[in-house]
């Protein structure tokens, strides 16, 4: 072997120097390109495995995409359409080139784990017209090792002062016709995003909503959507009409057809296209989160924010047991209120819940949401008290009908009530047509985002937690605003409750898809899965027998499944005394410190782990196939044998004639065995590992021992 020269002492000098200069390297390590109005322009990810490239073509910009070498998107055209002035998409010179390079580590205040790496390499190009006026475009590009991100900037400029895009003009031109897991685009009235997932190639996508995944079948899985929506339309994505598998941004738009107005300089959102090998990669990407800005309030005491589970009145009213307006079968009285109380308290859930406490619901248009506006069988300070004093907490609910300009005009005075008492969230919702000063605006237009946004402060600055229905879609705001715990934005299980349900395909669709997003509020743990009372629950109820499409299984399983950080136990408490699987609903929490996906194929099965302290907690879910899936346990610490207590479809579940039977055992496993996850149709396991006390080292078997829950 042959052996390198000795540097010498002036080459150990120069070696030292170099040494010292790595050392102190910043995390960030910007450069500016000389321009060269001829070439391309690349970034590409730290790890070198995806590649974005920029170029001009005859004064029109483009943009691409590679992973592993082989094209993802094709050159893909950018810009932008005013009203009143030229489109802004062409004629352009690169004035500057800047690359910057960041490796950061920062804290998540809750969620799917402790911290988050925030590494990535970054290519500016700033554009302007070679004509007069000569305005300016600024296009970032941050390509991390799970994908790209990227936006537009329109500076402080003489050329461009205020404007009024009537369109961004962002194509996504893919390499293949891949298949697309979609929803269809739709913006009001409040249930824009709450459609079934359609499985179809790219070419035959007329318009959808995102999140919008692909999967290829030679260069990975891939997720289209957006970050950090602030002051902007929301983006659907529309076909380009020409034949091929592509599509283009599609804002939605005002009432006067304008998409966004502005004062430069003005930021969009990150346009983002997340990008891994394999599917369980996918879920757990952070890209969404790491495009956002930073924690806005985490300079102050954010000890307020626990994210915790909750009971309350909802499902009896969906199933038509009781009511939201006040009469004979009035769901939020203060008696039943102390009903949940009691439960909660029982059961160490730190929360309640009660739809319907207000006289809103009967007075329509709405009118206050401070608690002197209570229905006359609801004493909300008598809950408040009581709650209290069993070490509970009431949860605050506001239906807005859509009148937002109502809702703001006494948001100021509501919340700091709510402060005032004690209250520690509100549930916000958005339920049909938004109006605005008399107004109607699609939900999901620049003025209903900023609206949005607004309420998310305001909370803030009161300390209460926000869960919010019928809102727009995640765009990872809950990394600068933490209150932010969860949403809707998804077709919940409340269609299970009054109409032909959610197919069991529909759940294992959400983790690819919706929760590309981020947390999910799609209230489970139903245990009575064939309840039906009669009559309609809702006015718009089919009047056929309505049920929940799972298995009680597979509603355990949806608590690790599901991210979110204000969680409901959905179902009645009667439907959950006396059964031994409610201790995995007492148990898991709704924060986690860190994450795994195990098993994932979108749309069939899925299997998620995560870590909260020294214990574990496992979630799988199947589709309307029967199937076993092997659960590694490579995740766990190798140095300690574990309990795994293991709740699952027993051998005689059925879907359709005995949904609701649990098998509970219980082994002791290490890291280097495997679990098998045994479902019926729509079933689902779940699991609790916990490091093993001495009682369990010394009674219970050894996974090689059960040839029923291990592989």
């Amino acid at each position: 072997m042959l052996k390198p020269p000795s540097p010498g002492r002036a080459g150990l000098l120069v070696l030292l120097v170099l040494a010292l200069a790595a050392i102190t390297l910043p995390a960030s390590a910007a450069q500016t390109d000389p321009v060269n109005p001829a070439s391309p322009y690349s970034v590409s990810s730290p790890d070198g495995q995806i590649e974005v490239g920029f170029a001009l073509k005859s004064g029109k910009p483009f943009y691409n995409v590679s992973h592993h070498g082989k094209p993802f998107l094709l050159d893909s055209s950018l810009g932008m359409q005013f009203k009143d002035a030229p489109a802004l998409d062409d004629d352009f010179e690169v004035t500057s080139v800047h690359r910057d390079t960041q490796d950061s580590t920062w804290k998540l205040q809750w969620g799917e784990r402790k911290e988050i790496r925030n590494h990535y390499n970054e290519l500016t190009i700033d554009l302007r017209e070679k004509s007069a006026p000569g305005r300016q475009l600024q296009v970032v590009f941050r390509v991390f090792d799970d994908g790209v991100g990227f936006r537009y900037v329109l500076p402080r400029q003489d050329a461009m002062n205020e404007f009024a895009m009537t369109e961004e003009d962002t194509e996504f031109r893919f390499a293949g016709n891949f298949t697309a897991h979609s929803i269809p685009a739709d913006y009001g009235p409040g249930i824009g995003d709450e459609h079934l997932w359609r499985t179809t190639p790219l070419s035959r996508v007329d318009a959808a909503n995102t999140p919008l995944t692909i999967e290829t079948p030679d260069r990975g899985f891939a997720t289209l959507h957006e970050a950090n929506l602030v002051d902007y339309a929301s983006m659907t994505a529309a076909s380009t009409k020409d034949g091929s598998p592509s599509l283009r941004s599609a804002l939605v738009p005002m009432p006067d057809g304008v998409k966004v107005r502005g004062t430069a300089p003005h930021s969009s959102p990150w346009r983002t296209l997340t990008i891994t090998d394999t599917a369980p990669q996918l879920m757990e990407s952070n890209l969404v989160l790491n495009l956002n800005d930073p924690c806005q309030i985490c300079g102050g005491d954010t000890s307020w924010i626990k994210p915790g589970k909750y009971v309350g009145v909802w499902w009896e009213i969906h199933k038509g047991l009781s009511t939201w307006t006040e009469g004979p079968k009035h769901g939020a009285t203060t008696e039943n209120a102390k009903r949940f109380i009691d439960f909660a308290a029982a059961h160490k859930i730190p929360y309640v819940m009660t739809e319907g406490w207000d006289k809103n619901w009967e007075e329509q248009p709405p009118g206050s949401y401070l608690t002197s506006n209570a229905a006359s069988d609801f004493d909300p300070k008598e809950v408040i008290r009581y709650a209290e004093s069993k070490g509970v907490k009431w949860e605050a609910h506001n239906e807005t009908f859509g009148d937002v300009s109502n809702y703001d005009r006494q948001i100021d005075d509501v919340y700091a009530e709510y402060e005032r008492l004690g209250i520690p969230a509100v549930k916000t919702g958005y339920a049909g047509d938004t109006k605005i000063d008399g107004q109607p605006h699609p939900h999901y237009d620049q003025t209903m985002i900023n609206r949005y946004r607004e309420h998310i402060k305001k909370a803030a600055d009161h300390h209460l937690m926000v869960e919010a229905h019928e809102i727009v879609k995640d765009t990872g705001e809950r990394r600068t605003f933490p209150n932010f715990m969860t949403r809707e934005a998804v077709r919940g299980q409340e269609y299970e409750a009054w109409s032909e349900g959610n197919p069991p395909k529909h759940t294992v669709d959400i983790p690819f898809t919706r929760m590309m997003a981020g947390p999910v509020s799609y209230t489970p743990g139903i245990f009575n899965i064939k309840w039906d009372p009669p009559g309609p629950g809702v006015p718009w109820a089919t009047m056929e027998p309505t049920r929940v499409h799972t298995t009680r299984a597979k509603q355990l399983a949806m608590y690790p499944v599901y991210l979110s950080g204000l969680q409901m136990l959905a179902d009645l408490p009667e439907h959950y005394e006396g059964k031994p699987e409610f201790a995995f609903l007492e148990e898991v929490p709704t924060t986690w410190d860190d994450t795994k996906a195990i098993n994932a194929k979108i749309g069939e099965y899925v299997t998620m782990a995560r870590k909260s302290g020294a214990a574990w907690y496992v979630g799988s879910m199947t589709n309307e196939q029967a199937r076993s899936l092997p659960v590694p346990l490579q995740f766990l610490d190798p140095g300690t044998t574990y309990t795994a207590t293991v709740y699952g479809d027993a051998p005689g579940t059925d879907l359709e004639n005995n949904p609701d039977q649990v098998e509970i055992k219980r082994v002791l496993v290490k890291s280097t065995d495997s679990l098998i996850a045994r479902m019926a149709a729509s079933g689902g396991q779940a699991v609790k590992l916990e490091p093993a006390s001495k009682t369990d080292l010394e009674t219970l078997p050894n996974c090689s021992q059960d040839t029923s829950v291990c592989q």
